[in-house]
């Protein structure tokens, strides 16, 4: 009886310790970012400034990005940020552990007004009624990448007219969020930051 106790007991502590490592420890690939485009592997610093983003909007992009326990909020958190710079909002996104790739992105997204964003995307097209331009990063429920995805879209609903991205998982019941941020683009002068953190489902 004493035996079998302790072999249960050795059994769900091994599994607790891999869930613990799978879902909040950086493996040894996650110290390397390595981004999967059409089954080709780039590492994450490729991904600059002057990298053309809109040769991705067709292909499928994978990441070997893991949750992290920073990544929650014990509670739904909201935290408001206000910038006289872009580049603060870059700097927010590092601390947030986002990968170059989705920062590059953004900044891509983020420039001019939305028109011009859409046309750089898409082509020369007519904005007219578009109310998004953006893509996921990373495919939810991958085995030999991760879970995450990330959603980086540049947004021109009447009530949220700038760009929101998005840290995704699977979670239990389906896709959840870990957290999101919104920059108001607004040109009002000001970057109006909203970011959103919730509880791990």
């Amino acid at each position: 009886m004493n035996k079998r106790r302790i072999i249960t007991s050795f059994l769900l502590i091994a599994v607790l310790s891999f869930v613990f490592y799978y879902y909040f420890q950086a493996p040894e690939s996650d110290k390397k970012i390595i981004v999967l485009i059409g089954g080709k592997e780039y590492p994450d610093e490729f991904f600059t400034d002057e990298f053309d983003y809109s040769t991705l909007k067709d292909k499928r992009i994978e990441l070997n990005v893991y949750l992290k326990s920073t990544d929650f909020a014990y509670r739904e958190e909201t935290t408001l940020y206000e910038y006289s710079s872009l580049d603060e909002v870059w700097d927010l996104l590092s601390e947030l552990e986002a990968p170059r790739i989705v920062i590059g992105f953004s900044k891509y997204l983020a420039k001019g007004s939305f028109c011009e964003a859409a046309n750089r995307y898409f082509g020369n097209i007519d904005c007219f009624g578009l109310d998004s331009v953006g893509r996921n990063i990373g495919v939810l429920n991958r085995r030999q990448y991760s879970s995450v995805e990330f959603m980086v879209n540049r947004l021109n609903l009447p009530h949220m007219k700038g760009l929101q991205v998005l840290k995704m998982y699977l979670s239990s019941s389906g896709g959840a969020v870990a957290w999101s941020l919104f920059v108001n683009l607004d040109g009002s002068g000001l970057f109006k930051i909203e970011l959103k953190q919730y509880p791990r489902r």
